[in-house]
């Protein structure tokens, strides 16, 4: 197993996901588990409840049209891996 960086290589949203790192077999593994995990969500607006099943990294597209993967390498200097940061 490794750990991949795929990474937004289009514009990124409020409440959208730029990046995920994943460990995976390999890039394709690694991009399919991004852009293929679902979620059901639910939440509430004046008090009336709505549901449903969206991308677990949202903004992430299914066919894979909008992503870049690359390996992080296991070996080099100690430091921060990834610092994502888009509020809404």
């Amino acid at each position: 197993m490794h750990l991949y960086l795929v990474s937004r290589t289009d514009h990124v949203d409020y409440y959208e996901y730029d990046a995920v790192v994943v460990r995976a077999e390999n890039a394709s593994a690694a991009l399919a588990i991004v852009c293929a995990v679902e979620t059901e969500d639910t939440y509430t607006v004046n008090s009336v409840s709505y549901s449903f099943v969206d991308m677990a990294y949202r903004g992430f597209h299914r066919d894979d049209s909008n992503a870049d993967v690359k390996l992080i390498p296991q070996d080099g200097e100690p430091g921060v891996i990834l610092a994502s940061f888009n509020a809404g």
